[in-house]
């Protein structure tokens, strides 16, 4: 079992992001994507048979089985389960072929992803679920569906909405009527952060510059320990970044647990906003209490270009976490071909 970090010092889209996977595709392989975008039943068959790669990805990083599921061809999906496709894959957003059954509608192929296993509580990295998705789309007998099958009717996603704020607003009446009886709660959204650490996590860049002027301080934290440069580097904001380091913030400070904004910087998935972060002294070789690297959460994220941008400055392809896997594990684990590579070769270097 693969130990992720403790989820009470996690931002929740990186939560999500842990148990993303992603892979790469070979140019015969895609053609399985494809022809399953395509609805070419006959064409996936014979590439299966061919033994094509089942859950290889797109360059959105999304499988066949999600294409067929979003695209309604439930002949397709069949296939693909058969030859034992993950249902639960995700793609780097969290999206699942159950969201994609989900958001339109697609409730015969809701029900052949359910009886295959899915997760009918699967979170997004914007903290959606399957649920939300339909109740926000107007699908009522896939969300009727959804929640007959034990879907959350009160999980809340990081917009501050559930599926009954979703229904209110768009005037869905009978949807309204059917969350209200199962027990659905509005949620009333708190007032927006005005501190710089919620501007930074917001990528309010005006604030930020109104904040620092102001002579608030660039490293003071939020609840969770956190920065506003670790914020704007989760958040992928490279020019919040540049701005909090030019005013001295702190490139190294850390949570109580160990997180530090090298460690964030993957799941913004900015390659310059890392370079950024090393020039200004971030340690590649930085650990949390759990042993994660910033080499290890790049990837977990699948971020090849990042974890090249690491170990050209030194990252150790040999470090080990709690559990004592390194980063090559971690991408062997996830079928990273790409990145399998990349971090054989380093280790052929040392």
């Amino acid at each position: 079992m693969v130990m992720m970090p403790p989820r009470h010092f996690l931002p929740a889209v990186w939560i999500c992001i842990l148990i993303a996977v992603a892979a790469s595709a070979s140019g015969a392989d895609e053609t399985l994507i494809t022809a399953a975008k395509n609805g070419k039943a006959a064409t996936v068959k014979s590439l299966l048979e061919k033994g094509a790669e089942v859950d290889v990805r797109d360059d959105r990083t999304k499988t066949a089985l999600m294409w067929a599921a979003e695209r309604g061809y439930p002949e397709i999906a069949q296939l693909l389960l058969e030859k034992r496709a993950n249902v639960n894959a995700q793609n780097k957003d969290g999206w699942t072929a159950l969201m994609g059954a989900a958001v339109t509608g697609r409730s015969n192929l809701v029900e052949t992803l359910l009886a295959s296993g899915a997760d009918v509580n699967a979170v997004h990295s914007d903290g959606s679920t399957p649920f939300i998705l339909a109740v926000r789309d107007g699908r009522t007998e896939t969300a009727t569906l959804l929640l007959k099958r034990g879907a959350w009717v009160n999980a809340t996603n990081s917009y501050q909405k559930t599926a009954l704020n979703y229904a209110l607003e768009r005037n869905y009446t009978n949807l309204v009527q059917i969350l209200t009886d199962a027990g659905a709660v509005r949620v009333i959204p708190p007032p927006p952060d005005l501190s710089l650490t919620g501007a930074a996590k917001a990528g309010n860049l005006a604030r930020v510059k109104l904040l620092l002027s102001e002579g608030t301080k660039p490293d003071e934290p939020d609840q969770e320990g956190m920065t506003p440069l670790m914020w704007a580097a989760h958040s992928g904001h490279t020019e919040i970044a540049q701005i909090l380091l030019d005013h001295n913030a702190d490139v190294n400070a850390r949570t109580k647990e160990g997180w530090m904004a090298l460690m964030s910087a993957p799941a913004g998935h900015k390659k310059e906003l890392v370079e950024i972060l090393i020039a200004k002294g971030a340690e590649v070789n930085a650990k949390s209490q759990n042993g994660w690297t910033p080499l290890m959460l790049a990837t977990i994220v699948n971020g090849e270009e990042i974890a090249k941008i690491l170990i050209a400055h030194g990252a150790d392809v040999t470090m080990t976490n709690r559990i004592r896997w390194t980063a090559l594990d971690f991408a062997t684990q996830r079928h990273y071909t790409n990145l399998v590579e990349i971090l054989r070769q380093a280790l052929d270097r040392k």
